[in-house]
């Protein structure tokens, strides 16, 4: 977790205020707000709206290995008589928000009798071209784990999007999934409990990643 990063929300609760996005000018056109309440700003922006409730803070922290890290801050208030305190609606997760929509991983809308398969080409390839690491275009790792948990979400016909979460036990990745030039497929493929990722390229077959079971969780996720 990046201390820096906590402290700088741990500052804007405590002031509430958030400060502005310096060299913000354009959201990307591929990023869909509709439905979502979110404001950029870009000027130090007031929170709360004159209100004195409480304020939630997120920091996450993502890991090339697939280490992914999420504390979630909330202001200080004194306390008040209990007559005075106001109930707080809890907010569901709901990610409506994602690029694929009701599928948990773009990689998961086509399956076979092994599990899932896709064309890592056109469409699929380009939406990771932003992440390059020493000129290479990868699939980032945490990708594998939504993948992993969505094949076993859509294995036991649940819907991506009401869901309230799954659980991936032990995962291993022992290599990149790189994006190249003449695309290559990829399978997610179901053994018992244990799901498995796998690259086909040129007539080999390469194993990317792997969990040994899921669990999916009962209860829905609030944050």
């Amino acid at each position: 977790m990046c201390i820096r990063d906590s402290i700088k929300a741990v500052e804007v609760l405590r002031r509430r205020k958030a400060p502005g996005n310096v060299h913000f000018k354009t959201l990307n056109p591929k990023i869909d707000l509709t439905g979502f309440a979110a404001v950029i700003p870009t000027q130090p922006t007031a929170l709360g709206h004159g209100e004195k409730r409480p304020l939630v803070a997120g920091v996450s922290s993502f890991g090339f290995g697939g280490t992914n890290a999420h504390v979630v801050l909330e202001s200080y208030e004194k306390a008040r008589p209990s007559s005075m305190v106001e109930a707080r609606p809890r907010m569901q997760y709901a990610p409506r928000f994602l690029p694929w929509r009701r599928l948990p991983h773009p990689f998961l809308s086509r399956k076979d009798e092994t599990g899932f398969v896709a064309l890592l080409a056109g469409e699929q390839a380009e939406r990771w071209k932003d992440h390059r690491i020493a000129e290479q275009v990868l699939v980032p790792a945490a990708s594998h784990l939504t993948m992993l948990g969505g094949a076993a979400l859509l294995n036991q016909g649940i819907d991506g999007i009401k869901a309230p979460g799954v659980e991936v036990e032990d995962v291993i990745m022992p290599r990149p999934l790189i994006v190249g030039s003449g695309g290559s497929v990829v399978r997610c493929i179901v053994n018992g409990p244990q799901w498995i990722v796998r690259e086909e390229r040129n007539g080999s077959s390469e194993f990317v990643a792997s969990c040994r079971a899921t669990r999916i969780l009962l209860s829905l996720i609030h944050i």
